[in-house]
């Protein structure tokens, strides 16, 4: 949390993200982080939140939900988040 009590967007923000965009897939299932990154500034703009986090602070929130985010040998060494695919799929 920050001072005052405010817990960060990133704490809070992935959980809106995960819930109505991607969810848990298969082993061969995988999203690059760079590309939730872009639909995740989408949400925080689209749900009224400003100054939205960073790459590394939205991977950070992942992993802190169980989501493995690492670099894909299958993807040029790009990070990824795995067992994880998009809602719409």
């Amino acid at each position: 949390m920050c001072a005052g009590g405010q817990l960060r967007q990133a704490e809070i923000m992935p959980v809106g993200l995960v819930n109505d965009k991607i969810k848990r897939g298969g082993d061969d299932d995988r999203l690059l982080l760079k590309d939730i990154y872009v639909i995740y500034k989408q949400y925080c703009v689209n749900e009224g939140f400003k100054g939205f986090e960073n790459k590394n602070d939205l991977k950070k929130a992942l992993e802190k939900r169980n989501y493995r985010v690492s670099n894909s040998k299958k993807d040029n060494n790009k990070v990824c988040i795995f067992n994880t695919k998009l809602i719409n799929e």
